[in-house]
């Protein structure tokens, strides 16, 4: 977990300490149930799709245009939105590893004196 603490005075201990933290395993692991659980329902709703795309299919041809103007529109809004639960997953496993590298090059950059710049330099 990387906490960051708002008044650098403030070592957390103080049950008044204004606390802002970053649970990173739970990031990940929200990220991957969401995943995990999209995706299962992306692929449920391709079979049941397909299932009854052919079953439409069997109508009279002047019938399937209208009922696919129904069904199409459906469709695409319940695949767009297991897409966006995939891609927020995926933006959720990103953002936590950004944090955590952020947080580890500021640790291993850090000294007692300041920041090294990256060029050999301190900074104040």
């Amino acid at each position: 977990m990387t906490k960051y603490f708002r008044d650098p005075a403030d070592d957390g201990s103080s049950p008044q300490s204004d606390v802002v933290s970053y649970p990173l395993d739970d990031m990940r692991q929200a990220a991957a149930k969401i995943l995990v659980d999209a995706d299962l329902a992306l692929t449920k709703h391709n079979t049941q799709w397909y299932s009854i795309k052919k079953f439409v299919e069997r109508f009279p041809g002047f019938m399937q245009g209208t009922i696919f103007n129904v069904l199409n529109p459906y469709e695409k809004r319940l695949r767009d939105s297991y897409q966006w639960q995939m891609d927020f997953a995926t933006a959720l496993f990103d953002t936590a590893d950004q944090m955590e590298n952020t947080d580890q090059t500021v640790s291993d950059n850090f000294q007692p004196t300041g920041f090294d710049d990256g060029h050999g330099h301190q900074v104040m």
